[in-house]
């Protein structure tokens, strides 16, 4: 059995081979048991699964057209995000700050959102307050889900598709709003209103 610092090592190499696409070593680190819940920092709580997703989102933040180098960098970190949920990652294990799929929907991601619902991701993807945090000695405070981030932002689709997994839509955020009272872009504020209209009928 590894010891207690050579199991570290090797969670500390899992990231590192997440952030630089390198797929065949995130494999090889999985069969070899590194747990794929590993986090990155002890103190910073990032998770194995948040470093892949934000990885993927990184990949496409170009300055100019998107290259097929970027596109190959962010197909690896999707695969990457696909081989950490088959060894068990957990989809609802949060960093200090969000949950996977709130970080998901943070970066503007539907399709790692996506992959994260299918993998049993809650569809809440709630996020906590640090300043909170800091005044409240009981410990985090919740803040908002993701459905407010993605209404807030006009991220229709990614709307769309919480809404079709069963997000929340009378959640409330930190401040006491609805997704559909912060939503500004007319075509969330319809779909909102539509899934908000087929909840209560059911």
């Amino acid at each position: 059995m590894p010891s207690k610092a050579n199991r570290r090592l090797s969670e500390i190499d899992l990231h590192y081979a997440i952030r630089n696409g390198r797929i065949k070593e995130v494999a090889r680190l999985l069969r070899e048991g590194v747990d794929p819940n590993a986090l990155e920092d002890r103190k910073f709580f990032y998770t194995a699964l948040c470093t892949a997703i934000s990885a993927a989102a990184m990949a496409l933040w170009t300055r100019g057209r998107v290259t097929k180098k970027a596109m190959g960098r962010r197909e690896r970190s999707c695969e990457i995000i696909r081989l950490l949920l088959q060894a068990g990652a957990d989809p609802n294990l949060r960093t200090l700050t969000r949950t996977p799929l709130n970080l998901a929907v943070h970066k503007a991601d539907y399709e790692v959102t996506q992959l994260l619902l299918e993998s049993g991701a809650s569809p809440s993807g709630e996020c906590w307050s640090l300043p909170e945090m800091s005044r409240r000695k009981q410990g985090a405070a919740p803040c908002a889900n993701a459905i407010h981030e993605a209404a807030e932002k006009g991220y229709d689709e990614i709307v769309r598709m919480l809404c079709e997994y069963g997000a929340d839509l009378s959640a409330r955020d930190d401040s006491g709003r609805t997704a559909l009272q912060i939503a500004q872009d007319p075509a969330t504020v319809r779909i909102l209103k539509r899934y908000g209209k087929k909840a209560a009928r059911n």
